[in-house]
């Protein structure tokens, strides 16, 4: 009575709906192989082939895995046979080989199965990160081109002003004005064509490609103190174009705008700006109008 208690669970067929006709009338047969060594089982024996039945069961959506779970189950069938009948001793151990070989066979596509999956997630985030990047890089082009629209306007404003002589016509550098000229002490302050123009050498602001020396962070607190107290509604960050290309060069923008907001400058008066008129290997902090 205990042995058909505990054999009970192999009889109960799983819903095989999403399994093709041919698996199905396999795992079937399987179990009514079960139920005729009934009589033969022991507990040990039982509970084996219970776990035989299970794994086929979870498998049989997978065709490769089910032959394998399919083929160990029938070896151990055939092992109780065997055991229960008159056969040799080189038969069991030919039979505990086959048996030994299999269940390796299914460790080894579980292995390769497990890579693949990997190898497929890897793939996909790769593809995530470069569809990302091309939407900051545009987004960074975007950028630039309003700040170059921008610096453009500027200038036809100041090319449209009138003159009424000669010597008004002539190009000259108008003076910085006093609360700007603290910024002298920090790099090279001039007077340019857009406005107001502080020039501070990349080596000094950066320790990578991309990260602000300690150095760098010190000096931008110091310039953005000096900032604080002008009325200019926008300050322009422009960096040189770098080897790295117009990406390099706007990520060091981006973290120069960084290290000033950090510092306390607000975030509406700071904004990026197209880098060319720069000096190679420099970093310009432009304040349009110069005051």
């Amino acid at each position: 009575m205990k042995r058909r208690l505990l054999l009970l669970p192999l009889f109960l067929l799983p819903s095989l709906a999403w399994a093709d006709t041919a698996t199905t009338m396999a795992l079937q047969q399987a179990y009514a192989q079960a139920r005729s060594l009934q009589p033969l089982l022991s507990p040990q024996e039982s509970a084996r082939l219970q776990q035989d039945l299970q794994q086929m069961t979870a498998d049989q959506a997978n065709p490769a895995l089910f032959g394998v779970d399919r083929a160990i189950f029938e070896a151990r069938v055939h092992g109780i046979r065997a055991a229960h009948a008159p056969s040799s001793i080189q038969e069991k151990e030919r039979l505990q080989r086959q048996l030994n070989s299999l269940n390796q066979r299914y460790q080894s596509l579980q292995a390769e199965y497990a890579q693949l999956r990997q190898q497929l997630a890897d793939r996909t985030m790769e593809s995530a990160r470069s569809s990302h990047l091309q939407q900051e890089i545009e987004q960074q082009k975007q950028t630039l081109q309003q700040e170059e629209k921008s610096l453009a306007k500027l200038q036809a404003n100041s090319s449209a002003a009138p003159t009424t002589s000669p010597a008004a016509r002539a190009p000259q550098a108008s003076p910085i004005p006093q609360q700007l000229q603290a910024l002298a002490s920090y790099g090279t302050l001039r007077q340019g064509k857009y406005g107001t123009e502080l020039d501070l050498p990349i080596a000094s602001l950066f320790s990578g490609d991309r990260e602000l020396s300690a150095n760098g962070r010190q000096r931008l607190r110091s310039i953005a103190g000096a900032l604080k107290g002008i009325t200019a509604p926008q300050i322009l960050v422009r960096v040189s174009p770098q080897p790295g290309g117009i990406n390099l060069a706007t990520q060091r923008a981006e973290a120069i705008v960084q290290g000033l907001r950090q510092a306390g400058v607000p975030e509406q008066r700071l904004a990026l700006a197209a880098n060319s008129g720069v000096a190679n290997g420099m970093a310009q902090i432009l304040l349009p109008g110069g005051s």
